[in-house]
């Protein structure tokens, strides 16, 4: 039974892969600091064949220790479905993070961009004669840099998005977990970006402590605490020795 349904996807996804293709995809990366919004603009071509089928592209982000994707914040985007649901540890720094897969869908129909909320920022269309049509998207979802370690000579740290990312025809609103790297092993699953289509890496300038500063850091702020601890003293000791005026 389980061998003649991969047969089946098997066809299905062929056929499907046939009548469509990723022509570009190319990213930006928007706001400073920490907290990012990434840009992913995609221009596909559908054949005529393919204009009925309610299909979505899913993508598989390799996520690195050096970002990671709240939670909080990708849950409100109006019918952004990606997965998977667990929230990460946003405190922990580049160098003691793990990397995860974040995937998520991309509804080939997203003319209606109300429908999609914000993260769908723009949806074109241009047919070419009567059987071929160009669609571009433009995709947006925040993100976030995790904290760099201290450098010996600089002060930033030119810290990549992961990519470039996988990206899978579905015709069959297939449950997004399935196309993780330990549920996909065995399955009939044709990634549509390769050499020609793929982007270009991305950058965020990450700032970062030089570690010649740190002996300076640790004096200033032993220094200050100890001027600190000092002040309360003597304010204590003040307000004791002052006389309480009875009415």
């Amino acid at each position: 039974m389980k061998a003649s349904s991969y047969l089946l996807s098997a066809l299905l996804l062929a056929t499907s892969t046939q009548a469509f293709q990723i022509l570009k995809i190319d990213r930006q990366i928007q706001k400073e600091g920490l907290h990012r919004d990434l840009i992913t603009n995609i221009t596909t071509l559908s054949e005529d064949s393919a204009k009925d089928l309610k299909c979505s592209l899913v993508f598989r982000e390799d996520i690195s220790s050096d970002i990671y994707i709240y939670l909080e914040e990708v849950q409100v985007l109006k019918n952004f479905d990606f997965w998977p649901h667990e929230a990460q540890d946003i405190e922990k720094p580049a160098s003691v993070a793990k990397t995860y897969e974040f995937i998520w869908r991309l509804p080939l129909d997203a003319s209606n961009t109300t429908q999609f909320g914000t993260w769908v920022k723009n949806y074109e269309t241009r047919s070419e004669g009567s059987a071929k049509q160009f669609i571009h998207h433009s995709i947006q979802y925040p993100f976030h840099f995790r904290y760099q370690p201290a450098s010996d000579i600089q002060n930033t740290t030119k810290v990549p998005y992961p990519g470039p990312p996988q990206a899978y025809l579905d015709c069959a609103n297939t449950p997004l977990e399935n196309y993780s790297n330990s549920n996909s092993q065995g399955k009939p699953l044709a990634n549509l970006i390769n050499d020609r289509n793929q982007p270009s890496t991305v950058y965020g300038m990450i700032p970062n402590g030089i570690k010649g500063q740190l002996e300076e850091i640790q004096f200033f702020t032993f220094g200050s605490t100890i001027l600190g601890f000092f002040i309360l003293a003597y304010t204590i000791v003040q307000k004791s020795n002052e006389k309480v005026k009875l009415d």
